[in-house]
C-alpha cells in the first residue's frame, strides 16, 4: 500500500504494474472467480488465509446439505455468519485485551510468575491440540450456520435471520 501511495505522490506510479492488476481482475471477474478473493489469497500469508478457506469449505458443505434454498440476503446474514463474526470480534476484543495487559508490569511480572508453557507442559505448544481445537470450531461453525445446534432454543432466543 506504500508502494501505490509513494507513487501517486511523487507521480512515478508504475503503471505497467497497476494495468497487468488491472487485467488479471477483469480476467477473473470474467471467468466469474472474485478478484478480491483471489487478492486476498495472494496477498495474505497461508497461515492467515486458511481459515478463510475452512470457513468457504464449511459455508459450501452446508450449502450442499441445506434442505431449504436461502436467498441471498437470508445467507449473507444467517446464523453462521452471525457466528463466524462473532469469533472474528471475539478475537480482535480478546487480541486487544491482552496486549494492554501487557502494558501493565504487575501483569507481566504474574504472567513470568506461572509460566503457562511450562505449566501446562507439552499441551501449551502441541501443533495437534491446536488443530482439533481448529477443527472444533470448524465443526461448530457448521452445526450453527446448519441450524443443527439452534433447533432446541425456543423462539424468543433464537438468533433471527
Amino acid at each position: 500500500m506504500s508502494f501505490i501511495i509513494e507513487g501517486i505522490m511523487s507521480q512515478k506510479l508504475p503503471w505497467g504494474l497497476v494495468l497487468i492488476g488491472v487485467f488479471i481482475s477483469i480476467v477473473l471477474e470474467l471467468c466469474g472467480l472474485s478478484a478480491l478473493a483471489f487478492a486476498v489469497g495472494v496477498y495474505l500469508p497461508v497461515s492467515t488465509s486458511t481459515p478463510i478457506m475452512v470457513g468457504g469449505i464449511v459455508r459450501y458443505l452446508v450449502d450442499r446439505t441445506s434442505k431449504r434454498k436461502m436467498s441471498e440476503a437470508e445467507a449473507e446474514s444467517g446464523p453462521g455468519v452471525l457466528f463466524s463474526s462473532g469469533l472474528i470480534a471475539g478475537a480482535s476484543v480478546t487480541g486487544t485485551i491482552l496486549a494492554m495487559l501487557q502494558l501493565s508490569e504487575p501483569t507481566r511480572e504474574f504472567l513470568r510468575k506461572i509460566n503457562v508453557t511450562e505449566t501446562l507442559g507439552w499441551f501449551a505448544s502441541s501443533d495437534l491440540v491446536a488443530f482439533l481445537l481448529f477443527l472444533g470450531l470448524a465443526a461448530i461453525l457448521y452445526l450453527v450456520a446448519h441450524e443443527t445446534l439452534l433447533k432446541g432454543a425456543p423462539d424468543g432466543e433464537r438468533p433471527s435471520g
